[in-house]
């Protein structure tokens, strides 16, 4: 039997269902049976670990969509724990929604990304954002050369505003900012 060279698994809420241990282990032979390359996550309340031992059984994936936020175990997700989640990747392209700290776990968990596309994301929390991922590309994600950002009422000020911080904070040299309507477009040359 011969598949489509590209195999989407989706996966939403569905109330009933505990993301468990003996859940992902009954699931690992058909997991680990078909060459998934992208995975739409609508599961919210999955913890950061969870998403680590699916992610390990799915390794030929290379997007990742997460459309929920993750929880932690316990109060809070230690983000130098991420580094040690040992998920093992192909990763290029990642869509999440806006969540910091989500944010910053996907940086340090996809290396290999290239398109990271964030949702959501408010005017306040606009520059923070493109400065801590254009920061990471020096040092985590060093393949990321296409960034989107969907912003609620985006507008040529804030483009204004991004231009002159990534130019007067030297992240980046050779780039192309534009905007159509939300969508905010961000895409350099890697150097």
């Amino acid at each position: 039997m011969q598949f489509s060279s590209s195999i989407e698994l989706s996966i939403a809420n569905y109330s009933a269902v505990l993301w468990e241990p003996s859940l992902i282990d009954t699931l690992r032979p058909v997991l680990s049976g078909i060459e998934f390359k992208s995975l739409n996550l609508f599961w919210s309340g999955m913890s950061y670990c969870t998403l680590a031992k699916l992610l390990n059984l799915l390794p030929n994936l290379d997007s990742l969509k997460v459309s929920s936020s993750l929880l932690a175990e316990g109060n809070s997700f230690p983000l130098h724990d991420a580094e040690n989640l040992c998920i093992h990747n192909k990763i290029t392209k990642v869509w999440q929604w806006m969540e910091f700290v989500q944010l910053q776990f996907f940086v340090k968990t996809f290396p290999c990304m290239e398109y990271f596309e964030v949702n959501g994301i408010k005017d306040i929390d606009l520059e923070m954002a493109v400065r801590f991922i254009l920061m990471k590309t020096v040092t985590h994600i060093l393949h990321l050369h296409s960034l989107r950002l969907c912003v609620y009422n985006a507008n040529d000020r804030m483009i204004d505003k991004l231009q002159n911080m990534i130019n007067s904070e030297k992240l980046l040299s050779n780039y192309m900012i534009k905007r159509l309507e939300n969508v905010i477009s961000l895409q350099w040359r890697l150097e």
